[in-house]
């Protein structure tokens, strides 16, 4: 889809309303096309090329407009094919959930898909294309007719206490969201469908999310609004803390994978095989993909992380800056092939970042973005 650049002015200070977990009053949260950008960067869509992130980064500011201080859609999007509308309606829904689980101190994301079993099946495979070795953490469908939801997430884990951790769900919707008070059933279904195990022991979540984001391509309305509806869980959650390393781990295989660090993805995913010592049986096909590339297999560890990589979209160049304690976790995390050793190391690093994220929570300019996992994205200085 060709959008010209002149469809819409960055917008910078735009924020959208949201009805948190439980609340029937909405508040504003900050959310502009470049926060859209630098969420839609950090997802991870497994079966496509590294890079893949850099193809998001351009089309936040031009379809995306301020209404009254409000984020919406673009008069343009109206006029759009329906395929379009509906990738837009996704993409929105993405940015939305990931923008309320930052809100929510949510700070670790990881795809649902990277802990399916058999997830890593006997076909040919594009050269560029390692999947996600299959870790200790499974996850599997409960009813097959009905689909799993999109995250595992989990604060930070700094304190020693406890692990809070959830799974959530991301929706883009047309309908409107102010008024209603109760979750769709089919999207409440969907975010309980998950049989998580560890090891084979069962892990009960915390909480199940639900983030409906509100996008309405074609009507005279398209202000964008966030809700979100949660089940609650007293269960207790220290029998999740050995599978937070692999969590940590899908976060940032995706998070590198997307910014064309195919060599530190791997890496990590190759420490990752190391540690699922249950699963070496079910990860031998794996382990055969892997040797097709002898160029990833027993790679140096990214001891050369970079600070900053550039990311060139369109006339722009936008530029991704790496924090200390983030660069130092993952040369960690990509050495280690035990599980407590892993863990101990995450725990450090949050404490770091949390650190970090108090100085930089609330952006220094609008052209920059900071996210929690201890990523800085400096978009251009706009006159």
């Amino acid at each position: 889809m060709q959008v010209s650049a002149t469809m819409s002015k960055t917008v910078n200070g735009t924020t959208v309303r949201v009805w948190k977990v439980g609340r029937s009053y909405w508040d504003n949260l900050a959310l502009t096309p470049q926060d859209v950008s630098a969420h839609l960067l950090s997802d991870w869509l497994p079966g496509v090329p590294a890079g893949q992130g850099v193809t998001f980064m351009g089309w936040p500011n031009r379809l995306l407009s301020s209404e009254g201080g409000q984020l919406s859609l673009s008069d343009f999007v109206a006029k759009t094919e329906r395929q379009w509308k509906g990738m837009i309606s996704w993409m929105l829904g993405v940015a939305g959930a990931r923008a309320y689980l930052k809100d929510d101190n949510y700070r670790w994301i990881a795809p649902v898909s990277a802990f399916y079993e058999n997830a890593v099946q006997p076909v040919n495979v594009p050269p560029w294309y390692l999947p996600f070795p299959e870790p200790d953490l499974t996850i599997n469908r409960v009813n097959r007719r009905v689909l799993c939801p999109d995250y595992v997430v989990a604060r930070s884990s700094a304190n020693g206490a406890a692990i809070e951790w959830a799974v959530a769900e991301a929706k883009g919707t047309a309908k409107s969201l102010a008024r209603r008070t109760v979750c769709e059933a089919d999207w409440q279904a969907q975010v309980r469908n998950v049989r998580i195990d560890l090891q084979g022991s069962p892990l009960t979540p915390q909480r199940h999310i639900v983030i409906a984001t509100r996008v309405n391509p074609s009507g005279p309305d398209r202000v964008l609004r966030i809700k979100a509806w949660n089940h609650q869980e007293t269960e207790d959650s220290d029998a999740f803390a050995p599978a937070l390393p692999e969590v940590v781990s899908a976060h940032l295989f995706g998070l590198y994978a997307g910014l064309g660090l195919s060599g530190i993805s791997r890496q990590l995913a190759f420490a990752v095989f190391e540690r699922a010592t249950r699963k070496y049986r079910a990860n031998l096909r794996w382990k055969e993909l892997a040797n097709e590339h002898p160029e990833t297999h027993g790679a140096a560890a990214p001891d050369d992380l970079p600070e900053q990589i550039p990311i060139h979209a369109g006339e722009d160049t936008v530029r991704v800056e790496l924090s200390a304690p983030l660069r130092r976790l993952t040369l960690e995390l990509s050495k280690m092939d035990r599980q407590e050793e892993a863990l101990k190391a995450i725990r450090e690093a949050d404490k770091a970042l949390d650190e970090w994220w108090v100085l930089r929570r609330q952006p220094s300019s609008p052209s920059t973005v900071n996210l929690p996992f201890g990523v800085r994205v400096r978009f251009p200085e706009r006159a």
